[in-house]
């Protein structure tokens, strides 16, 4: 190297080390509407004869603010958790004019600004029989989705599992073991066929996007096999939670359940839920109900703002539970 080339070299390197800056930020208090984060708006379609679209410009306005009925709060919106019912399709194929509902829906939320937590479901009753629907009929509903999923990733921040049993919580069903009733335990044809409704469902989505699970347990036997052990190692991927019991009992009502034991395991399904959210899995839910000081903030002697940097949430439910948010 001649003379000339070694004199550059280090006139390069004291300019760029001159041009070296420490820039000190100022936090401040106000709420940004952050993509894919914060709390959302609960919305549904498909319980009734009709289908009930978004209004584009109340999702609009989310954005700048948003007080929910029952709320001692404001927060700017950018999420929309939507449950779309397939109930009046539970014995057979989605009709093609639900399927474009379901295009329309999209579109008016990317025009609005604002992304979509989508579930599919079949129904609310909590008595049973509880009208959910086979595994054959998921399937086919699954073959259908897709490409509505495909065409509408860009507008899509996480796609939850759904689908089996009551709201799509995984608990109560008629075709894929009852663990809301004793003996709170599955069989391994149940685990197999709820396992081929996640694979489906990860099929059916676009590869860019996620899909979240009810329960650490279910993602445990979804990646490593029915026979995964609690101590199952942490995986990341496309599998994140949905949590619909946050800061309820220590076990989050069923979020930390064993269904092959019909126990609670929070000693190691909280140690693998936050290990696996260590990955940047998607993680979001609701609370559901008060639980002494609990589900207060830490100021309160509660466990809010450990609970939530332990799991690394991104979003829950503005409209629910209201005794918890506010």
């Amino acid at each position: 190297m001649s003379k000339y080339l070694l004199l550059l070299f280090q006139l390069v390197a004291i300019t760029l080390s001159a041009q070296t800056t420490n820039v000190n930020y100022t936090p401040h208090s106000l709420k940004i509407p952050n993509p894919e984060r914060g709390f959302y708006h609960f919305t549904h379609t498909g319980i009734g004869a009709n289908y009930e679209y978004l209004n584009q410009a109340e999702l609009a306005a989310l954005r700048s603010g948003y007080t929910s009925s029952g709320a001692t709060y404001t927060a700017p919106v950018t999420l929309i958790y939507r449950t779309f019912y397939l109930k009046n399709f539970v014995n057979g194929p989605i009709s093609g004019s639900f399927l474009s509902d379901i295009q329309t829906d999209f579109d008016i939320a990317r025009n609005a600004g604002v992304k979509i937590i989508a579930r599919f479901t079949y129904t609310e009753d909590f008595t049973a029989p509880y009208n959910d629907a086979t595994k054959a009929i998921i399937l086919g509903h699954l073959d259908q989705l897709a490409p509505v999923l495909s065409a509408n990733a860009d507008v899509i921040a996480t796609v939850q599992t759904g689908l089996i049993g009551t709201w799509g919580e995984w608990c109560a069903t008629d075709y894929f073991g009852d663990v809301c009733q004793a003996p709170y335990t599955l069989n391994s044809t149940n685990w197999t066929d709820r396992n081929e409704v996640v694979n489906a469902l990860l099929a059916a989505v676009p590869a860019q996007r996620s899909i979240q699970i009810r329960t650490p347990r279910y993602k445990q036997k979804a990646v490593h096999g029915i026979s995964a052990p609690v101590t199952a190692a942490a995986t990341g991927g496309r599998i994140g939670f949905h949590n619909d019991c946050f800061l309820a009992p220590y076990f989050d009502a069923g979020t930390f359940h064993d269904p092959d034991t019909g126990n609670s395991d929070t000693l190691h399904l909280k140690a693998y839920m936050q290990a696996d959210a260590a990955f940047n899995v998607p993680v979001g839910g609701e609370t559901c109900e008060t639980n002494g000081t609990w589900s207060r903030c830490q100021s309160a002697g509660g466990a809010l703002e450990t609970e939530l940097r332990r799991f690394r949430y991104s979003f829950l439910n503005t409209d629910y539970n209201h005794s918890v948010n506010n």
